[in-house]
């Protein structure tokens, strides 16, 4: 039941955001992803620091989350997981491509695509009641 729950939040989004790491400092960047039926995840992106931070450290979380309805409600997954990152004009970019559904982002010559293979997820839901039901899923 819970994963089927983290399974229609994946799919019913495509907007997260996505932490990676560089020596002692987080970054955040906002991403539209894609999803595939194992919960790998897919992100197009052209550069930024991001890269960067991936060539040295490829532990990231992207979190994807409903708007906050008020203090209480908002319901939202932080998917833990290794990022890979692939170049233009190699079989594993033109097999993640497959995912994307962003024919402008896959045109520009500079996209590289990001792999993010799940290790753990949090999911909290707290929309129907407020009160928060919070669950750790080990993906193996």
């Amino acid at each position: 039941m819970i994963k089927k729950e983290i399974n229609d939040l994946i799919k019913q989004n495509n907007y997260g955001v996505l932490a990676t790491n560089y020596q002692d400092f987080p970054l955040s960047s906002p991403v539209m992803y894609y999803s595939n039926d194992k919960n790998e995840i897919f992100i197009a992106s052209v550069g930024g620091n991001k890269f960067k931070n991936l060539s040295t450290n490829n532990n990231v979380c992207l979190l994807i989350n409903t708007e906050y309805e008020d203090y209480f409600r908002i319901k939202g997954v932080q998917i833990f997981g290794k990022a890979s990152v692939y170049d233009r004009n190699t079989e594993k970019f033109n097999e993640a491509s497959k995912y994307i559904n962003d024919s402008e982002a896959l045109a520009d010559n500079n996209t590289k695509i990001i792999k993010i293979s799940p290790v753990k997820m949090i999911y909290l839901n707290s929309l129907e009641t407020g009160e928060k039901r919070k669950y750790e899923v080990d993906v193996k």
